[in-house]
């Protein structure tokens, strides 16, 4: 049978009779801390379905404390301590609820690569779904290119399989100036993809001015629409100068 339990009924009203008539000024005292504490109880217990929800309803404080929890299980840490200092915590509780509404999805998804199909949002990688979600990277302008060296390979219409493009990956992220010369955050930025970074793969982050990478993402852009289709148009000479650009250090700030 259905129960409305939240629909308190006074402990009074269970007394028997004998009971009720002898209830004095104290007695009754007592017994309305006991229903305001029952009372407040059952409110708490009501709205629980309401902010335990990874949504953007409510964004308060106690909301933030179940985003904790649900970093606890799923073993993550969307509270990032280097970000603290950029965004205030109305802009902290929306970056991290954004991030948690899939949050089942992250560990399963770890090791997937980018689909080399689909050059749009939906195929990118898991790494870099993971890091631009968690971050919000929109907020810093920030451009991210992911490079598996193993599809820099293609020559002569061939893709070889060279042992040291194997499980070797490229980060070029690209932001303004003032996030560029910000070592903290760079620093976080770094930790972040490394510690997610499945343990058989190697990469090497490279960093640059947006204003200075315009020729990297015109060649990137179209190395990624060249790459799935069936004559891979001008591939090679793509792949070989996103090659080219990768080992000159003087195209970037800094690589790590």
């Amino acid at each position: 049978m259905y129960r409305d339990v939240f629909t308190y009924n006074s402990f009074r009203n269970d007394l028997p009779d004998c009971f009720k008539r002898t209830i004095d000024e104290q007695t009754a005292n007592y017994l309305d801390i006991f229903d305001r504490l029952t009372e407040n109880v059952l409110s708490e217990l009501k709205s629980l379905p309401f902010w335990m929800q990874p949504d953007e309803t409510e964004l308060s404080e106690k909301k933030e404390l179940w985003m904790d929890v649900l970093d606890g299980i799923y073993g993550e840490n969307s509270d990032l301590p280097f970000l603290r200092k950029y965004e205030d915590s109305d802009e902290r509780r929306e970056r991290r609820i954004y991030f948690l509404k899939d949050i089942s999805l992250w560990g399963m998804n770890r090791g997937k690569g980018m689909n080399l199909l689909d050059d749009s949002p939906k195929g990118e990688a898991s790494i870099e779904m993971y890091f631009k979600r968690l971050l919000n990277a929109d907020k810093y302008r920030m451009e991210f290119f992911l490079l598996e060296h193993r599809f820099l390979e293609y020559k002569s219409d061939e893709l070889p399989i060279k042992e040291e493009s194997i499980f070797r990956i490229s980060v070029v992220l690209a932001v303004d100036e003032t996030w560029l010369l910000n070592d903290d955050f760079r620093h976080g930025c770094e930790e972040l993809l490394i510690k997610r970074l499945p343990a058989h793969i190697r990469m090497t982050i490279f960093w640059q001015r947006r204003g200075q990478i315009s020729s990297f993402r015109s060649n990137y852009l179209f190395w990624r629409y060249s790459l799935p289709t069936p004559k891979k148009y001008g591939l090679e000479e793509l792949s070989g100068k996103i090659k080219a650009d990768l080992a000159d250090d003087n195209n970037w700030y800094c690589k790590v």
